[in-house]
């Protein structure tokens, strides 16, 4: 099944119907507006709401106090077998790092804003994390701060270039992040800016970007084509993606998936 999160509860989805999931008796989800997921690497559904975090193994549903009240923006599974909860709040968001049951959190110093918007770890085992005004490499070592300002809502958008050097959706384009700098991202035969909401590399090596209302972008090979409403595309922003095992790319738009 596909997991799908939605304003209005969780569903699971085989290709042709998707049905409400629903706690047994006596257990219940800390809301019903879903904001993120994940499925870990022990079978554990991880399940991030707008007031907090909970996890569904073996007919057991289990609530996080630490996150309670938060919208869960984000969860990740490192390398490690770490799982990671970024939890909004105002005017402190938290950063929870958990491991059966111990659950260790960072942000209650204010140093992460109200929230982290959005997770990555690159292939080089480093941990991204994304703000208001900038992105965090928490992982290895201490973390570092690099200020990247300007973006009302976080810097929410990560993903790799071929080469393996970290790509950051800023001020309305896509940058390549180099030891602390940007440079600009060139898109093959395409002139003037993407503004990216998500990116995405495949396991084909394809770079799939979800832009605001520019359609979907896939680069391959040197070669860039955009799908729109016109080919299909539910809507023409990509607010999510995400590839399966069997390798089909998903893009969840405002309209549709």
């Amino acid at each position: 099944y596909l997991w799908l999160g939605t304003e209005f509860g969780l569903f699971h989805f085989d290709g042709v119907r998707h049905v409400q999931w629903r706690p047994p008796a006596n257990q219940e989800l800390p809301s019903n507006w879903i904001f993120s997921l994940l499925v870990s690497r022990d079978g554990t559904l991880w399940i991030g709401t707008a007031k907090g975090l909970a996890s569904w193994k073996d007919g057991k549903l289990t609530q996080y106090a630490e996150l309670a009240g938060r919208y869960i923006f984000k969860i990740l599974e490192d390398r490690e077998r770490l799982v990671w909860a970024s939890g909004g709040a105002v005017p402190v968001g938290k950063l929870c790092a958990i491991r059966n049951s111990s659950v260790q959190c960072f942000g209650d110093d204010g140093s992460l804003g109200r929230a982290v918007f959005n997770l990555y770890e690159d292939s080089k085992g480093n941990l991204w994390a994304g703000v208001k005004d900038g992105l965090w490499r928490w992982k290895p070592g201490p973390p570092k701060f690099f200020p990247l300002p300007g973006e009302p809502d976080g810097i929410q958008c990560f993903g790799e270039d071929y080469d393996g050097t970290l790509l950051v959706g800023w001020r309305n384009g896509i940058h390549r992040f180099v030891d602390g700098k940007t440079e600009a991202y060139a898109i093959p035969g395409r002139s003037g800016q993407i503004r990216a909401r998500r990116i995405l590399r495949d396991r084909d090596g394809s770079l799939w970007i979800g832009t605001f209302n520019q359609g979907l972008v896939h680069v391959h090979q040197g070669r860039t084509d955009v799908f729109g409403l016109s080919d299909g595309l539910s809507g023409e922003s990509g607010n999510r993606l995400f590839e399966d095992r069997e390798g089909n790319v998903w893009v969840a738009t405002g309209s549709g998936l």
